[in-house]
């Protein structure tokens, strides 16, 4: 994928290994005016920049403006899915914030109050094509959220 082809609002994985913790969870956050290499697992910033040259040139982007730049692409990734993808996406966040934990698909269905578990499962899909979330089918409760902290 050309640098042309990257667009605001975009999360993109690297073929990177991050040098603090090791593992190969580096992704880069792009906004409308910044691209931030980041480390899902150990919560590192990798390199920052800024997408303006002359900008570029003068001054690297402040670390405490991370997690703002994360939540930005985060909430225009969200633009992308449908309103019950995005309901979804919420009612995980709070779920994992108060159990630790993903809930399973029925208690997906049931929040809900869709007709089967087909359709957490559809709206999954769309929050995973996107880059929102990140699944293990290994595991029973097997979603991450890689924009939350």
């Amino acid at each position: 994928m050309g640098r042309s082809e990257k667009k605001p609002g975009s999360k993109y994985p690297l073929p990177v290994i991050c040098g603090k913790c090791g593992n190969r969870s580096v992704v880069a956050y792009r906004s409308h005016d910044r691209a931030l290499l980041y480390c899902e697992v150990c919560d590192s910033r990798i390199f920052a920049y800024y997408l303006d040259e002359k900008r570029q040139a003068a001054e690297q982007p402040p670390q405490h403006q991370d997690a703002l730049i994360i939540r930005q692409v985060e909430r225009d990734l969200l633009r992308q899915v449908g309103e019950a993808a995005a309901a979804l996406y919420e009612y995980l966040r709070r779920y994992l914030r108060q159990y630790g934990y993903a809930p399973t698909l029925r208690e997906m269905q049931a929040a809900f109050g869709w007709s089967s578990p087909t359709a957490a499962r559809h709206h999954l899909r769309q929050l995973e094509r996107v880059g929102l979330i990140e699944r293990d089918f290994g595991e029973p409760r097997g979603i991450r959220l890689p924009h939350t902290a």
